[in-house]
Order: C-alpha cells, then structure tokens, then sequence
C-alpha cells in the first residue's frame, strides 16, 4: 500500500522550501563577484567584526580584534564562537557562507517553534485549528524580513530567536506537565541566550517570574522551589562566568560596546532618539498589534500575557538604549514571532466567534466561495498575512529583489578594498575604517577603528551630541586627531567623519591612488606600501 503523507506535512514542507529557495536566492544577491575574479560571501559589517575575532581565536590569537590587543567588541559571544568554529573548519569565504546558512537554519527552528507554541495556545479547539494556526504562524515567522535578515546576515538574531522561543516552551510545558526537568532546561536556554546577547536576561527574568508565580499559585513543594531555584541559579552561573572572563581577559567588567553606546549619552537624549526610531516599527505593526492585544484582553491565558510582555520588553528596550543604528528592527526581531503567535491566536478566536453569529451566516455565507466549514480558517489566514504584509512593506523591494539588499553594495566594494590591500601591502600595514567588519576581515591587516567598537580611548570619549552627526548608537563618538593624525594607518578610508574634516592635513600625508578600478587613500612614502605595484 502507497503510503500517503498527512496534508499538514506537505503543506509545512511547501512553505519550508519556499523560504530555502528565497534564502538561496538571497544568499547569492548578498555576495559579489570581486577584483580577482571570484566570488566573496559577506555578512552585515557587525558580524563581520566578529567573524574577525572568531578567525583570530580559531587561529591561535586569541579571542580578540586585533592580535595583541584585548579589546571585547562584541556582545555576541556565543555566535562568535560557533564563528570560530566556522573558520576552523573552512576557509574565510566558505566560513562566512557556513555562518549564512547556519542563519537559514535559525530561521526554520525558530518558525518551527513558534508554530509549536502557538498550537499550545489554541484554546480546546478541533485538530484543524490547532494545524492551520500552526501553518500560520510558520509561515509569518519565516518571512518576517528583519528576522530574516539579521538572521541570514549573520548577526547573532536567528541564534538568540531560537534560544528564546525554546525557553518560553519549556516555561509553557513546565507549567502544564510540572516536569522539573523543564526548569533546567529553561535555566540552559536562558543562560546561553544571555551568551548570545546579554540583554536578553530582560526575557529571562520574566519567564523565571511566570514559573516562580506558577509553583507558589500550585502550593508547590519544598523539591519544586529548590529546583526552580537551582534552574536560576544556572542562568546566574552563566551571567556570572562571562563577567569574570571578561574581567579576567579584557579587563573590564562591561563590554565595550556598552561603553561605546551608553556611557555619556543622557537618559533624555537616548530616550528621544529611542522614541523616534520606535514610530516607524510601531505603525508597520499596528495590526499585529491590535489583534494581539485582542487576544491578550478578550481570550485571557497568563501565558498569554508572558508573549506580550516579552514583546513589550523588546520595544521598551529598544526606547530605552537610545533606539538602534539601522531601520530594520534588529532588537525586537527576536520576539516578533510571539507577536505573530498572539495575532494568530486573536484573529482566530474573532473570526469563530463571528462565524457562530446569525449576521454572520445571514449575510456573509449566502453565497461562499468555499465550503462554510473553510471560511473562518480563510479568513483568519487573511487577515493574519495581511498584518505580515504591512510589517513587511518597507522592505518589499528588498524581499523580492527588485533591489540591492541593505548594506550589500558597501560590502562589495569594501570586499574589492580589503583585496587591493592585500595586493598592494605588506603584512604590517594597517587599514583605518568607520566599517570595521569587511575590510578588515578580508584584508587580514591590523585595523584602526575610527568609530571605537573595538577601541578604549574611542569607547571612553564623550559622544558628540552637537548635532554635526544624526544620532546613531554607537556612532557618535569619533577623534580622527587620535585615529587618523596620531595613529597614522597605513591606508584610511576617510579624512572625515561626522564634526571633523581632516582632508587639509591629509592632503599633504596620504596619496590617493587607483589600483585595479579600486580607489586607495594610502600614507605616503610607507614603507609597508608596495609602492612598485601602483607605478610610483
């Protein structure tokens, strides 16, 4: 006998590879074909970054930028390891493809999950409910373009959705089956999400306050409480070891790009810049907004309320910081799929209900272009994909290649940089550069980096808040007299940033050469310049 496939399978595969064939599509539109003739991977600048410290531990240098140099510009430890990992294996090119489709993979697992706790959540209704909101809440998860972007970008967002969406599962189970091996998991999960990006102990602290309120609702035991302790106590671990090794190893106990981004910055400035960076990503998810809020207030469950709260804590937080540098909400990605789930869950509770009303079968079913028993799961889809729709449409140029990914053109042409570099240098030169990810990846050179993720002095400097630069995190605070003037490297890829023009100066100390179509600001008179090469 044939064996036949349950339709919910087919149907979850048809979606699954629909997203593979975009993310190859995508992948491939990311890369470029550079000077030399081959093709180059590149992820967005920040995870190049960390690629670079990933390639430098995987190759004997340590867990640092710049080998000799311990300076933490990361906030990423975790996918900075599985980077490390990757560059072990292969090599530079191949290594960041890997990291790609490793975010491809992130993606799916966390679509996956997200179906799964949304099936959870559908309240004592039929199997066809439970699998069509599931297929739902697949499908919005994964072509949810920021997620998928930072994801497939290589930025630690697939990695940190994944760990998050586990840890609210095992909340959930916990709270249903009572298995205390749930709690242990939940403190793993939750500890390496913290690994992955430390602000994400806020969604922590909250699914640990929902087990917390569950054991003592229940008049728990004696056992149970210790357990949940002991899970919390794990997370605690985990905050705990990364701090010391960062004080043990970077001599600091904060990242520097925490010092980089918050120290200096008034409490009333980053909150401006954080409200008006918010708006935008606000009013595109005002649907999904409004049926999730419906959900949480018509159709209560505490669970419920936890996916909004975590969603809340992820807008919060991103006024808090002061906003992000890029319009592709990277910081509340990672809880846009519990959004997705509570949207799901409202339209589905609305549209039953209104299915069950006399008007509804007076007017609306007199003539259905389906079966009746179909209209109301149709109508949930609609309206489901039409708040992704509208989430989605400041990016839908870019979701469907009409043009060039975001970032994707500066990583071109930085990819043909780092390459002439390599040509035209030796191995002691040095590259100055606001975009500290490709270049220096690529190039291999010791990198100055003007915008100070992975630099003290610049870290520790006031930020400029005169207004002579937009306010971006982590981008304002800039001294080209140290970078450019005392520093002096070998090859700089501005003579200007933000308040400051040091073109006069330069015009006298750097020579601006073309080698291969590619333009070069180079120190003149640089030893460490193959100056036989440029036909000086």
């Amino acid at each position: 006998m044939k064996k036949r496939f349950p339709p919910e399978l087919i149907v979850l595969t048809l979606i699954i590879g629909l997203f593979l064939l975009w993310s190859g599509v995508f992948i491939y539109k990311s890369s470029t074909i550079a000077i030399d003739g081959q093709r180059y991977f590149s992820l967005f600048d920040d995870a190049m970054v960390s690629m670079r410290y990933g390639w430098n531990l995987s190759h004997g240098f340590g867990l640092v930028w710049n080998p000799g140099e311990r300076v933490e510009g990361y906030t990423n430890l975790l996918m900075t390891l599985l980077m490390a990992l990757s560059t072990l294996v292969f090599d530079k090119v191949t290594a960041v493809l890997a990291i790609q489709l490793l975010g491809v993979l992130f993606v799916v697992a966390s679509a996956l999950l997200a179906g799964e706790i949304a099936a959870r959540l559908v309240d004592q209704e039929s199997a066809a409910w439970k699998v069509s909101v599931r297929l739902l809440v697949v499908f919005t998860t994964l072509f949810y373009y920021p997620l998928a972007y930072w994801s497939l970008m290589g930025m630690e967002t697939g990695l940190l959705t994944v760990l998050i969406l586990r840890a609210v599962f095992m909340a959930f189970r916990f709270a249903e089956t009572k298995q205390r091996s749930d709690l242990w998991k939940l403190g793993l999960f939750c500890g390496l999400a913290y690994l992955t990006r430390p602000d994400s102990v806020l969604f922590s602290v909250a699914l640990f306050a929902l087990v917390f309120r569950e054991i003592w609702k229940m008049k728990g035991e004696r056992s149970e409480w210790l357990t949940a302790l002991g899970a919390f106590g794990l997370l605690i671990a985990f905050v705990s070891g990364q701090t010391l090794f960062r004080w043990l190893y970077y001599g600091e106990l904060l990242p520097n790009t925490y010092t980089l981004k918050v120290a200096g910055a008034p409490l009333s400035v980053r909150l401006r810049g954080g409200f008006d960076y918010i708006k935008p990503y606000l009013k595109s998810v005002l649907l999904v907004t409004l049926l999730a809020t419906s959900d949480v207030l018509f159709n209560y469950r505490r669970q419920k309320l936890v996916l909004f709260l975590l969603w809340g804590i992820a807008v919060f937080y991103t006024v808090f910081v002061g906003g992000d540098a890029w319009p592709y909400w990277r910081l509340t990605a990672p809880t846009m799929p519990l959004a997705l789930v509570l949207a799901a869950l409202g339209a589905q509770a609305f549209f039953k209900s209104l299915s069950e009303t006399g008007f509804f079968r007076s007017y609306f079913l007199r003539k259905p272009l389906l079966p009746e028993r179909f209209v109301p799961a149709f109508l949930v889809t609609v309206i489901v994909i039409s708040g992704l729709v509208f989430s989605d449409y400041g990016f839908r140029r870019e979701i469907f290649f009409l043009q060039k990914l975001y970032t994707t053109g500066a990583n071109a042409w930085n990819v043909n940089v780092a390459l002439a570099i390599r040509e035209v240098t030796t191995e002691n030169a040095s590259v100055g550069t606001t975009a500290a990810g490709v270049m220096p990846y690529y190039s291999g050179r010791r990198a100055i980096d003007y915008l100070g993720k992975s630099d003290k002095y610049i870290a520790h400097l006031p930020p400029d808040l005169s207004g002579a630069i937009e306010w971006r995190p982590g981008h304002i605070k800039y001294s080209l007299e140290y970078s450019l003037k005392r520093l002096q490297p070998t090859y700089t890829e501005t003579f200007e940033w933000g308040g400051q023009d040091l073109t006069e100066w330069a015009s006298t100390r750097y020579a601006i050469v073309g080698y291969k179509g590619v333009s070069l600001r180079l120190l003149k008179n640089s030893p460490d310049v193959l100056w036989e090469k440029l036909g000086h």
